[in-house]
């Protein structure tokens, strides 16, 4: 299963299977433009769902985690700078 599978899914009201095909898209290391994704309207009929919620925070908390070790790499001169860090 793949994201588009479960924006599909919601669209179609189909909440369980939905959220089920989220969590293995999640689970399978989907994040490539999630918060794209995420803000569609697709996933409208489940977004005030907790386990949307709970979903949607967990992603952006390993963003969070990811971009907080490529600015350590930074600092460290581990890898170059990047031009500019995306704001929050």
């Amino acid at each position: 299963m793949n994201i588009d599978h479960a924006m599909l899914l919601a669209t179609q009201a189909k909440t369980e299977r939905a959220l089920d095909a989220l969590r293995v898209a999640i689970d399978n290391g989907w994040k490539f433009s999630w918060r794209l994704q995420l803000d569609d309207v697709s996933f409208d009929p489940i977004r005030k769902d907790p386990r949307f919620q709970a979903m949607q925070s967990e992603i952006e908390a390993e963003v969070a985690r990811q971009l907080e070790r490529v600015q350590e790499m930074e600092r460290t001169g581990e890898i170059a700078p990047m031009r500019s860090t995306p704001a929050h």
